[in-house]
């Protein structure tokens, strides 16, 4: 607080004994924008603390036209002191109440242990929502996982649960690369469906789950959301008797022992945001991955970038308690994919389809009206592998009170979706194969996976721009928390970087920078005049790749293998475009000048991949005599930077051909931790130990290192924690709770991970000396840990908080308690 600031505070009240405290809301009578106050106002408390430095504490301010004019200790015996203690205005309450709401419409399957887990959150949604699951507002969910129930779900799976039979559920897998889906659904789909090219429907053990490009036939079906929706969570103004003046009042008891997370919002957007001159901070310690010099105790931030970095040499300067490194990125996430996981149901872990149904139903419980044809029940997380077999949309049906809502739940891996009966009833009654897809009809409909997807999606009900805007902000604020201060959007839809590119300019919600792959509004094409529309470099929002596919996923048996797989001999998994038109498209998106990225998880794929890349290499840098052809490609590529995310399952002579032309490998390192359980079983031993989740070998043509959020959470310290242990983040075990790691050849050390996550990406995205450094003329973003990381245990990793997260020179995150820090001495 200064006299200059815009009028942000908070009082806190404590109570002398425990309870429950109401919050009341006080509701603006015009906008914030139009408001204004009759002259100045004066408010004493019995303390304030400023964040001032010049003036830490005071009693009293005066307000005027919405700004603090003045902020002076008690000095009139006029003035009369209000019950409290102030402090800055803490700006959590701002946007979350209507994500929250947001969330609870659609079923959480993430974590379902079981076919009857998932129907018994199914159940538990439909209880809470009777309405849900008709025709016209389908009920969704994510995150199911058929690794974890031990198959493919289908559409009877739903329909065993009484209550859920008859309604529309379209449940996406984890991945949301395939949807589940109910017999209602199924019932609107035609009798015998084709396969898709680019998809998979799973017919074994029935029908209920279509993949990639075969979920198009579902959305083609699915009811878009109506008008009208539900504002129980609307965005609220707290305020004082003056009408312009915000702030928060925060009740704390006495007797209380959790505390909330403390989200700062700047007061305006980072492409505007300045402070008056430079600012120094000084830390216990600073590393700053600047091989000229490692290690600081201070920099100085001007214009939002580093101007100066030095060790500690002014007695006036104090420290902050803290350890700082570079803001961390994230090299391989789905930003408005997590922002929607964030309101949708929470599958990952369901042990069961009970589980997965009991999510459901609190979902449904606390969201009665959602799971109709105009706003299906979203929610990502499960695992067949887990329920022993894949699910069906009668899983969903079971439950009563899920029956007839429209569902669409993700797997794990968001390559398949599974769906209600409400959602397969939109679709035609034989559903014809999907090229590239699958639609898993055994034991019944409900689960569409990778191109099959598609006839999901062509029927799903699009969230409108305000909700799609809520879940950016979301995501961001998660992002924030855990140190992420950038990150590669690996897909983004052309009207999406629209949206991007308002919110980047003018949104104060803002605060990631975002480095988007560009996916044409149809997967696999050239669409050079949408991407004129959206190309831009800056700062906070860069549009210069593209985003191709060549296969599905591991768990779904949809990434596309050179010998069939080791569990299911009769498959090879599913390329989603053909090799002459994935090398011609990467030929296309070369000349136009774009870097060339393309998801590739098996071994044909990579290799598919591989080609396609070297063939947009040779186009775009024709040889001119000197060097071998070799050499000329790897320094084109040095300058060009195509990559191939995931670069997951790889045969060795491809391996070879990587290094050889310098093709930069996208990893994810939780990939392998989560993938250990079956990876094996997929791929059988020697396959596994010499192709596949490759992080050491790759380590000289500089890995990008990611998290593949939703599909993985986005903590880096957890992907750090899996590179270098290999190990489950969320165990701390290896494969069968073993204590070993997996395949531990290929780990990393901890300053090698940390690169992966600061330099790496920002190398892949042509941002190397700016980004994940903290140098003079490198952006100011940077985290304040409690300890330094080479101080820590490696366990440690796993539960390591952020104190504090700096974008731009600005704070956009503070852990609790980490909030005006005392200084002190060096």
């Amino acid at each position: 607080m200064s006299n200059s600031a815009v009028v942000r505070w908070t009082v806190g009240l404590s109570a002398a004994v425990a309870g429950v405290f109401a919050f009341a809301v006080v509701r603006l009578q015009q906008p914030l924008s139009e408001a204004d106050v009759d002259g100045p106002q004066t408010y004493c408390y019995q303390g304030v603390r400023t964040h001032d430095d010049e003036q830490p504490t005071a009693q009293c301010f005066t307000v005027e036209d919405g700004r603090f004019s003045r902020v002076f200790a008690w000095d009139d015996a006029s003035l009369t002191t209000t019950p409290g203690f102030v402090i800055p205005g803490l700006w959590d309450g701002h946007g979350h109440l209507l994500q929250y709401g947001e969330f609870l419409h659609s079923v959480d399957l993430f974590g379902a242990s079981s076919f009857d887990d998932v129907r018994g959150r199914l159940r538990n949604y439909v209880d809470a929502n009777p309405d849900a699951g008709t025709s016209e507002e389908w009920i969704r969910g994510v995150g199911w996982d058929q690794n974890v129930y031990g198959r493919m779900p289908t559409a009877a799976d739903i329909e065993e649960d009484e209550l859920l039979r008859g309604k529309f559920f379209m449940l996406d897998r984890i991945d949301v690369h395939c949807s589940w889906v109910s017999q209602a659904v199924l019932d609107l789909l035609p009798a015998d469906i084709p396969d898709v090219p680019g998809g998979d429907i799973i017919r074994e053990p029935g029908m209920g789950v279509f993949c990639d490009n075969a979920m198009d036939m579902l959305y083609a079906i699915f009811p878009a959301p109506g008008r009208e929706k539900k504002r129980a969570f609307r965005d609220v103004s707290i305020m004082s008797n003056s009408a312009v003046v915000r702030w928060t009042v925060g009740l704390s008891a006495a007797v209380a022992g959790v505390f909330a997370f403390a989200v700062v919002r700047l007061q305006q957007p980072l492409s505007e945001a300045d402070v008056d001159g430079p600012q120094t901070y000084c830390y216990r310690g600073v590393r700053t991955h600047d091989d000229e010099q490692p290690t600081a105790q201070c920099f100085t931030v001007e214009d939002g970038k580093f101007s100066r970095v030095f060790a500690w040499d002014d007695a006036s300067l104090t420290t902050t308690p803290g350890f700082v490194i570079p803001g961390l990125w994230d090299g391989h996430g789905h930003l408005l994919q997590y922002g929607e996981f964030l309101h949708s149901v929470d599958l990952f872990g369901a042990a069961s389809f009970d589980d997965v149904r009991g999510r459901l139903r609190n979902y449904v419980d606390a969201n009665p009206d959602a799971g109709t044809s105009e706003e299906w029940i979203r929610g990502v997380g499960w695992d067949q592998n887990v329920y022993g077999r894949m699910p069906t949309a009668a899983d969903i049906e079971e439950d009563e009170l899920l029956r007839g809502k429209f569902f669409m739940l993700d797997r794990i891996d968001v390559h398949c979706s599974w769906v209600s009966q409400a959602v397969l009833d939109l679709l035609p009654a034989d559903i014809p194969d999907v090229p590239g897809g699958d639609i898993i009809r055994e034991p019944g409909m409900g689960v569409f996976c990778d191109n099959a997807m598609d006839m999901l999606y062509a029927i799903f009900p699009a969230p409108g721009l305000e909700k799609k805007r809520a879940f950016v902000s979301t995501a961001m604020a998660k992002l924030n928390e855990v140190g992420i201060v950038g990150m590669h959007d690996a897909g983004v839809f052309p009207n999406h970087l629209e949206l991007y590119a308002d919110m980047a300019g003018s949104s104060s919600d803002w605060t990631v920078r975002v480095y988007a792959m560009l996916e044409c509004a149809q997967r696999n094409t050239y669409c050079p005049d949408a991407a004129a529309k959206v190309s831009r470099v800056s700062d906070l929002l860069s549009v210069r790749s593209v985003k191709l596919f060549a296969d599905g996923a591991l768990g779904s048996w949809g990434s596309a293998m050179i010998e069939p797989y080791s569990d299911r001999p009769e498959t090879s998994g599913s390329l989603l475009v053909n090799a002459t038109t994935l090398t011609n498209l990467a030929k296309s998106w070369a000349a136009f000048g774009y870097q060339v990225n393309i998801h590739a998880i098996g071994d044909l794929a990579n290799r598919l991949a591989i080609d396609a890349l070297e063939a947009a290499l040779v186009d775009v840098c024709p040889e001119s005599g000197g060097s071998g052809a070799e050499v000329h490609l790897a320094a084109c590529q040095a300058d060009r930077r195509f990559r191939i995310e995931h670069s997951q399952i790889i045969h060795p002579d491809d391996q070879k051909r990587m290094h050889a032309l310098g093709i930069l490998p996208s990893i994810q390192p939780t990939h392998a931790t989560s993938d250990m359980k079956y990876a094996e079983l997929r791929l059988g031993p020697e396959r596994t130990a010499t192709e596949a989740y490759r992080m050491r070998s790759f380590l000289d043509i500089g890995p990008v290192l990611g998290s593949d959020f939703p599909v993985e959470p986005p903590n880096p310290f957890e992907g750090i924690f899996a590179a270098v242990a290999r190990k489950n983040p969320a165990t701390g075990h290896g494969v069968d709770g073993s204590s070993d790691g997996w395949h531990v050849e290929e780990a990393l050390s901890l300053d090698e991970a940390l690169l992966g996550f600061t330099r790496g990406p920002a190398f892949g995205a042509f941002m190397e000396g700016r980004a994940g450094i903290i140098k003079q003329g490198a952006l100011a973003d940077w985290v304040v840990l409690d300890e330094p990381l080479d101080a820590l245990e490696i366990d440690d990793l796993r539960s390591l908080k952020v104190k504090q997260t700096w974008v731009g020179g600005r704070i956009v995150y503070e852990y609790p308690g980490s909030e005006g820090l005392e200084v002190e001495d060096l």
